[in-house]
């Protein structure tokens, strides 16, 4: 028992007067320690306590509601309740499967258009997705639409502060006597030269206005023996870059990019074959980047793995701008959009977490697939759980209209990924939603052909078979290494695993986990 629990029990321990108010349905920060156990344990810590189960709602209407109900209901870590409201049924809960990233961001600010035309204000609509990442390719749509969006709890795109770490560098690249990038690229992961040596060197180097490379050969540089070190050593970095982007040095094909893998939190985590990355020399560039210590740089920040994702996100621009001109010039557009003042009626973007407690009019949940969301950190069904609590905590925000969005094929943290539509969308029950394609939108919107992708061949292989287990086999999971399964609940793709990993149980549902047979 923590010390908070204890010290309410010896609060309450006299006259038995507490109450607690919460929603098992809605717990969704167990990362804080706010986990569901809290909720489902207090009757037995207070035998004698008193439910009483607030299941009206005011907000939604009903086929809004009874897909939630439907979705909530799948989860084992909850007691029975079914939300209820006397307002009518109004528009079933509209999922769309698009062709990829940007027919769904079409489709979605075709949505919002099309309901601001029928009078609906653009502050009653959001825009939810799961990670922050996501919201690119929308603020890229939005803005060229011009469609008002405003960004709540966090920061758009290209004000993100590892992002303009990596465009500093790129700055750089394209010109090295780019000395404000270089005082910020240099510091990132710090290199052992001060602010005050970048000063100096900056304000002797403009005063002699010669290229970077005749700089580093004189010896009557402002700046110390160690700092000038540091320096000339930084720019040997940039002109090996230069040298990438060039295609002067080549990459053996396994090597193609050589970076280092992160573990689990640090990047997707696939059963699938692995799928072809983006490895245009632009792409190689940032890769090197993240190589030579920026990502350890990240690994100290508690939102590291938050920041990886959107650099990664950066990469698959290059998909769409090769030229580093082009890159650099599509940036400074975008970061002019980022600073235009934002319109008290704009369209909300947001992360679910941070929508806990919002509502509006119309919501779209982007990104509904498989390792999206459910993310894929999600391994155990606990995991699984609190991801579906949190679709469900999405869906009911919305009080007239949700739509749920997924695509086919998808360029997202810098590779090609065919996910699967999320198994959520198989738990809400089908007389509440409609379900529409990309090949036929009819009335949803425009007719806008998406732009043609050249998928890679190794992505079109048809989906493993799901293995059957057995208890006490033995078995190797990509992350807790060797287990043995200690019990079994169900069958088939369904059936959910107890797994012993040294000692440290886990709960797996066998359709997803990423697990091999040890024979």
């Amino acid at each position: 028992m923590c010390a908070l629990s204890l010290m309410i029990n010896m609060l309450a321990e006299k006259y038995n007067n507490l109450t607690v108010v919460g929603d098992f349905d809605q717990t969704i920060y167990s990362w804080r320690g706010a986990t569901v156990r809290h909720m489902l344990s207090f009757e037995k810590t207070y035998p004698g306590a008193t439910v009483v189960k607030l299941e009206q709602n005011y907000r939604s209407s009903g086929h809004i509601l009874k897909a939630a109900n439907g979705l909530i209901q799948q989860n084992t870590q909850r007691r029975d309740k079914n939300l209820w409201t006397e307002a009518s049924d109004g528009d079933q809960v509209a999922y769309y499967l698009a062709s990829d990233e940007r027919e769904e961001a079409r489709y979605i600010a075709d949505t919002m258009q099309d309901h601001m035309r029928k009078g609906v204000p653009a502050q009653e609509m959001a825009v939810l997705y799961r990670t922050n990442a996501q919201s690119r390719v929308l603020e890229e749509t939005f803005a060229q639409r011009g469609i008002p969006y405003r960004l709540v709890g966090g920061l758009k795109f290209f004000a993100r502060a590892e992002i303009k770490d990596i465009l500093a560098y790129l700055r750089l690249v394209h010109n090295p006597q780019d000395y404000i990038a270089l005082s910020r690229a240099i510091s990132a992961p710090s290199r052992g030269v001060g602010s005050t040596s970048v000063d100096r060197f900056t304000e002797w180097a403009q005063r002699l206005a010669l290229p970077v490379s005749e700089l580093l050969e004189r010896s009557d540089s402002p700046v110390g023996p160690r700092f000038m070190a540091g320096i000339l050593q930084f720019y040997r970095f940039i002109f090996h870059l230069q040298d990438i982007l060039a295609g002067d040095i080549v990459f053996p094909e396994e090597e193609t990019p050589k970076t280092s893998e992160p573990k689990r939190v640090w990047g997707p985590v696939s059963t699938e074959p692995k799928a072809q990355r983006i490895d245009f020399p632009l792409a190689r560039v940032i890769r090197t980047i993240l190589d030579s210590g920026y990502t350890t740089y990240l690994q100290k920040d508690d939102k590291g793995p938050d920041k990886l994702e959107n650099i990664y996100e950066l990469i698959s621009m290059t998909e769409e701008q090769q030229s580093l001109d082009s890159f650099l010039e599509t940036a400074a557009l975008a970061t002019d959009w980022d600073t235009q003042e934002e319109q008290p009626n704009a369209v909300t973007f947001t992360t679910v977490h941070l929508a806990k407690g919002l509502e509006y009019d119309l919501v779209v949940v982007a990104g509904m697939e498989e390792k999206i969301f459910p993310h894929y950190r999600s391994l155990t069904l606990e995991e699984v759980e609190e991801e579906r609590r949190l679709c469900y905590v999405a869906i009911t925000r919305g009080r007239k209209w949700v739509h749920l969005t997924s695509a086919k094929q998808r360029l997202i943290f810098g590779d090609y990924s065919r996910n699967a539509p999320s198994r959520f969308l198989d738990d809400i029950p089908s007389q509440h939603m409609t379900r529409n394609e990309a090949a036929n939108r009819g009335a949803f919107g425009s007719t806008i052909a998406p732009k043609p992708r050249i998928f890679p061949p190794a992505m079109k292989a048809a989906a493993a078979p799901v293995q059957s287990y057995a208890q006490g086999e033995s078995v190797r999971h990509t992350q807790w290494g060797v287990g043995y399964i200690k019990r079994i609940e169900g069958e088939g793709e369904k059936a959910i695993l107890h797994i012993s990993f040294g000692g440290h149980m886990k709960t797996l549902i066998a359709k997803y986990a990423p697990l091999q047979k040890i024979i």
